[in-house]
């Protein structure tokens, strides 16, 4: 009797559990419904949890009213929301961002007196989650616990840094990042010359000017001590800037997306077509490989061979060489982090140049990028958004693919393949913090809010 349980067992094993011909672990056999065989895929590569520290009223209260006003600007004519604001997904519907000095919001907004900012504007959705620790496309900001701080500012780094009081209400990733789009000439602070803190020679001395801007106003001290406490006599960039993430972290943190309700047991939440995707997500297409943890990425850093567009970021002649900028390590050279996917269907255009508009021309260009670059190259319509044709560069683009993606052969998926996998990336779509967020009439400091 016990031999024919073993028989039986281990014909079950091999005969029920086969999913795509590769025998899945024994967890994802018959004895579990599709359903919840998907969801263990999702645990299993980090993906399910939403995880993020609660943030005080008072606190949010003022970082909304920093996060719309133009106080912050050198020459007061931007503010964070025009690159990221909650209407445009949280970015700006562009392929590159027009910083300081441009006119209008969104497709509408028009260079004047600004220029390109070198990359694409990410979006702000759930870059809050307590195990995010990297930020930006070539990962320059970042806090980890073996280092501490890493950031493009020598003098708060590390874990026992010399500035250090400007660290001191740095309690995330997150935080860490409202530091840096007010000391870039391009993006906030102006062009040298165009205003008194644009002509300050250190990232310390613009962070002083602006916090004295922000003090100066008495409704903004009121409000900073309403988030802080009465008995904080002095402030200082940290506590703008962590009230900037707090507001972020609590806006637009989101769990209740039709993903999110399958994965707490709804299996109504998804259709079978966005779950054939989601099993493809898991399984063959491979993307889970990348795109895992509790945000849909690993925070690491791989080559796409993605094509080039606008300035670059750090380089001439449109060489925008990613993580190398950073690391200064030739290994690193094209290679740009991991992008998380949650309402990845309201962030378009994708990739670090902004270079593709919809989430299918994405998921073609991940199998097969050879030949999605060299078309990309070939199509007319690209020429007029400052498109890289220099061969070399491009030959080298295509040389650093990682190997990863020459894995995957892209006659094995079909486009309802292809279809069903940017439907299951639509189910990660929650747009109810546009019920929570409206764009304030006014702000403290009396400068115009721009109005979509």
């Amino acid at each position: 009797m016990n031999f024919l349980k073993i028989i039986t067992f281990l014909v079950l094993l091999i005969s029920c559990s086969k999913e795509q011909g590769h025998i899945l672990p024994f967890e994802d056999s018959s004895s579990l419904s599709e359903e919840e065989s998907l969801r263990l895929n999702f645990r299993k590569n980090g993906i399910g949890k939403v995880e993020f520290q609660k943030e005080n009223e008072e606190l949010v209260d003022l970082g909304r009213n920093l996060f719309f006003d133009k106080i912050l600007s050198g020459n007061k004519n931007i503010s964070c929301a025009t690159c990221h604001h909650p209407e445009l997904g949280t970015s700006d519907s562009l392929a590159l961002s027009i910083g300081e000095g441009g006119i209008g919001l969104g497709e509408d907004r028009e260079k004047h007196e600004g220029e390109f900012v070198p990359r694409n504007s990410p979006h702000l959705f759930n870059l809050g989650m307590n195990d995010l620790t990297t930020l930006m496309w070539d990962g320059r900001i970042a806090i980890t616990q073996e280092e501490g701080i890493l950031s493009p500012e020598i003098g708060i780094n590390g874990k026992d840094p010399r500035l250090k009081y400007l660290t001191e209400n740095i309690d995330h990733v997150l935080t860490l990042q409202a530091f840096f789009p007010v000391t870039s000439n391009d993006e906030m602070l102006g062009k040298f010359g165009s205003n008194e803190i644009s002509n300050l020679t250190s990232n310390e001395d613009i962070w002083e000017a602006l916090t004295n801007r922000v003090v100066e106003i008495p409704e903004y001290q009121d409000k900073l001590k309403d988030a802080y406490g009465d008995q904080i006599e002095e402030f200082n960039y940290s506590h703008i800037a962590r009230a900037i993430a707090a507001f972020e972290r609590d806006s637009f943190t989101l769990k209740e997306s039709r993903f999110d309700k399958f994965m707490n047991g709804d299996n109504t939440a998804l259709t079978s077509r966005e779950k054939a995707g989601a099993r493809l997500f898991t399984g063959k297409a491979r993307c889970v490989q990348c795109h895992n943890g509790s945000n849909f990425s690993d925070e690491n850093f791989y080559s796409l061979s993605t094509p080039q567009k606008g300035p670059g970021k750090g380089q001439i002649d449109q060489e925008d060489i990613g993580r190398a900028n950073f690391s200064k390590k030739l290994e690193d050279k094209y290679k740009f982090k991991t992008p998380p996917l949650r309402n990845i269907a309201l962030s378009a255009p994708y990739f670090h140049s902004g270079s593709h508009h919809s989430l299918e021309a994405v998921i073609r260009h991940h199998l097969n990028p050879k030949r999605s670059f060299e078309e990309y190259l070939a199509d007319p319509s690209n020429s007029i958004d400052n498109l890289d044709y220099n061969v070399d560069r491009n030959i080298a683009r295509l040389n650093s693919l990682d190997s990863f993606f020459n894995v995957l052969i892209v006659e094995e998926f079909s486009d309802l393949d292809i279809e069903n996998i940017e439907l299951f990336l639509r189910t990660l779509t929650d747009e109810s913090f546009k019920d929570k967020i409206e764009t304030p009439s006014r702000v403290p400091s009396g400068l115009e809010v721009d109005q979509i």
